[in-house]
């Protein structure tokens, strides 16, 4: 204060009488120029020293906290960085992004991941939505855009699957999910999307579609070959049951078109002499060949082998192919058992592709079938006709006599109309077989036998009763009319000539003994023996004459 300054105020602290220690703040002041007066001013500083310690607390507190604060935002950060990179490289991983349109400015923005999607550099895409569609195939584009304004106008659910073509020509799949956002009066404001490229699961769907349709094909193909085989066993059944060619050529014929669908077809059986086929059965209107044509007329059976034309190849068609019915396709197929050729089968189609391969080896099984079916059916007639013929005179024999005549009169018996019996015997036989051998008398037997087969009906049955003694079945003839049958062949019989070592043989006749169901018997033992009794009295008459047995005569 001697330079007439006022101090400035300090801190020190007073001693109370208890001893204890406070705080004050001293401030010293002149009030006179002369500075005789002075005033001193001391002020109790506890409360202010206790107010600051908790502000300096309160700061410390604060810096702390703040100072956690900023960890706790720095260490945020970091994680939500972390997350926003795994988040993309999850998205680059998957093959998806996200996109985020503005209906207000109609600006789209997409993410990076969904750029490389797209096929397009990290933030080249400019936000264009018209540009957008052009990506899109176009077959595609209406669909989505349809369904993106059903979700925005209707709520409907932004949910589908299409195709876009990358800036490479490419073309790639997408699936593609989005929310409408709104506000609280419910105006949509943006629409938040994702993409996710499902490429390979197209592929592999394709790839699965078409293992279907492949296991779904084989699966018809099984089922068509278990029906064919099930065709395969019922025509062999019906085979087996055959006892004709015919009967069998039948089968084929009723049986065999559901294996060759859209298919004409025919089977033509060889003649004994080899030289012609002739058509026995056909199926499907019209049958494309000859009925009949020769062997030289046909490359299968002219190679011995199955003959196949397509539809480029018109110029291998055989010669028996009907000009004026060329088909697209034929197919012809000797029918060979046992190394004989015995017939054809022949196939022929109007349509394209209706004989392949499969086709024409399920054709040789069947052929194949027919083929050892017509072996065994010629074998059995051959082995049927041995024993139910004469090998001399080739007629019936005397098992099939009896067996065939329990059947006329049964048949004659059902219908009301009555039977002729002839019994004939050559007259003097014993005597060419002395004069001429008996190489003659075998001569003689078996040119009756012939002479007999070609003046009798198809109805009529001839048979060797035993040594020269032949019987003739006339079914449907009265008595009046066998008698003039046996008549007309003992003329014949009587004009017969026959050369034997240069010499004409000429005095052959034959005596005949006549009777008939109902007039001399009911039973067929009966009838013969009255039969023969007449034939009997024919000879004892002076032979060469017929005898008609008396309505009353006991045997």
């Amino acid at each position: 204060m001697q330079n007439h300054e006022t101090p400035e105020p300090w801190q020190k602290e007073y001693c109370r009488k208890d001893g204890s220690r406070i705080p004050v703040l001293v401030g010293v002041a002149s009030i006179d120029v002369k500075l005789k007066y002075t005033v001193c001013i001391v002020v109790d500083m506890t409360e202010q020293q206790e107010t600051l310690h908790q502000y300096q607390v309160t700061e410390a507190k604060l810096a702390e906290l703040n100072a956690q604060l900023e960890q706790r935002i720095l260490e945020r950060t970091q994680y939500l960085q972390e997350n926003e990179e795994r988040l993309k490289l999850a998205f680059n991983a998957a093959n998806m992004g996200y996109w985020d349109l503005d209906l207000l400015t109609n600006g789209i923005v997409w993410s990076e991941s969904l750029e490389q999607m797209m096929g397009l550099k990290p933030g080249t895409f400019d936000g264009d939505l018209e540009k957008v569609a052009q990506m899109m195939h176009p077959d595609d584009r209406g669909p989505v855009l349809e369904a993106l304004e059903q979700s925005i106008h209707n709520n409907q659910p932004y949910d589908l699957e299409f195709r876009f073509i990358k800036p490479d020509g490419s073309l790639r799949w997408a699936a593609s999910q989005a929310i409408v956002i709104r506000d609280q009066n419910n105006v949509p404001l943006r629409v938040i999307g994702v993409d996710v490229d499902i490429t390979r699961r197209k592929q592999f769907e394709e790839e699965l579609r078409k293992v279907n349709q492949a296991l779904e094909e084989r699966l018809d193909e099984l089922k068509q070959r278990n029906a064919e085989m099930l065709i395969l066993s019922g025509i062999t059944d019906y085979l087996q049951s055959c006892f004709t060619v015919k009967d069998a050529c039948g089968v084929i014929s009723a049986l065999a078109q559901p294996l060759f669908p859209d298919c004409h077809g025919g089977i033509f059986i060889l003649s004994p002499q080899h030289n012609y086929l002739e058509r026995v059965t056909f199926w499907g209107n019209p049958l494309c060949s000859d009925d009949v044509f020769t062997p030289l007329d046909c490359w299968a059976l002219r190679r011995g082998r199955s003959h196949g034309v397509n539809q480029a190849q018109h110029a291998l068609f055989c010669n028996h192919v009907n000009d004026q019915h060329l088909p697209l396709a034929s197919l012809c197929i000797p029918l060979i058992a046992q190394g004989e050729t015995l017939g054809l089968l022949f196939l022929s189609t109007f349509k394209e592709e209706v004989l392949p391969d499969i086709r024409r080896q399920l054709a040789k099984t069947v052929a194949e079938q027919l083929g050892l079916a017509i072996a065994n059916l010629k074998l059995r007639e051959q082995l049927e006709e041995q024993s139910l013929r004469d090998p001399l005179t080739k007629l019936f024999n005397r098992r099939y006599l009896e067996q065939c005549l329990t059947q006329e009169l049964a048949r004659a018996k059902r219908h009301r109309h009555s039977v002729g019996i002839l019994m004939i015997d050559v007259d003097h036989f014993k005597h060419f077989n002395d004069s001429l051998g008996h190489k003659a008398g075998d001569l003689i037997l078996a040119s009756i036998g012939t002479l007999l087969k070609n003046n009798i009906r198809t109805s009529d049955v001839a048979c060797r009763y035993g040594g020269e003694e032949i019987t003739i079945i006339l079914p449907d003839t009265t008595l009046q009319e066998a008698s003039q049958k046996a008549e007309f062949l003992r003329q014949a019989i009587a004009e017969m000539k026959i050369e034997y070592s240069g010499k004409i043989v000429n005095s052959i006749t034959a005596s005949f003994g006549v009777a008939c169901y109902p007039d001399h018997g009911e039973t067929g033992q009966e009838i013969i023996q009255i039969a023969d009794k007449a034939l009997y009295d024919a000879k004892q008459a002076g032979r060469n004459r017929v005898i008609v047995a008396p309505k009353e005569v006991s045997i």
